[in-house]
């Protein structure tokens, strides 16, 4: 085992004196206990399944999907795969997945975590709307943070593609 360097040790007292200053600890556990968001569950191939809200997703996955659009399908399915995690995702491998129900999974989860396609979530803190009309004072300074609107079908578009029933 190798020794701690000065660096080392100088970071560890660093860290020990500003701890030691910390007069009560804020239970961030507790309070995201608090406001977690429930999981989007569905059936597919007569299994039950089950995805976190987007809002409970790890930052580096989310930016995976902010990048949808950008994906090859097989980007889009590794991205589903580490959403299910390692069980889920062993199983969903067994099973028939058709390339159109991928967008329709896909929307139907943004539905549950009510985060429309081309939107990012909106937060609970959200300013009122007063009814008038809004003026930027100055020009953006950074870019959107918002998820890239999808090209994918709609569920809508994908059943008006499906030939109609005959046997009314």
């Amino acid at each position: 085992m190798s020794r701690p360097t000065a660096a080392a040790k100088a970071e560890q007292a660093r860290l020990n004196a500003m701890l030691a200053e910390v007069e009560e600890f804020d239970d961030l556990d507790a309070a995201y206990a608090e406001v977690r968001r429930r999981p989007y569950g569905f059936v597919w191939a007569g299994q039950k399944w089950v995805l976190p809200h987007i809002g409970s997703l790890d930052w580096r996955l989310r930016a995976r999907i902010e990048d949808m659009d950008s994906l090859g399908i097989d980007d889009i399915y590794q991205l589903f795969a580490d959403m299910f995690g390692p069980g889920q995702a062993e199983r969903w491998k067994q099973t028939v997945q058709p390339t159109d129900a991928l967008p329709l999974l896909f929307e139907r989860w943004l539905a549950h975590s009510k985060v429309k396609q081309g939107e990012d979530e909106a937060s609970n803190d959200s300013s009122e709307n007063t009814g008038e009309n809004s003026r930027p004072t100055s020009a953006p300074s950074t870019g959107s943070d918002s998820l890239k609107p999808s090209t994918a079908p709609t569920a809508e578009e994908l059943a008006a593609l499906q030939p109609a029933n005959s046997s009314t």
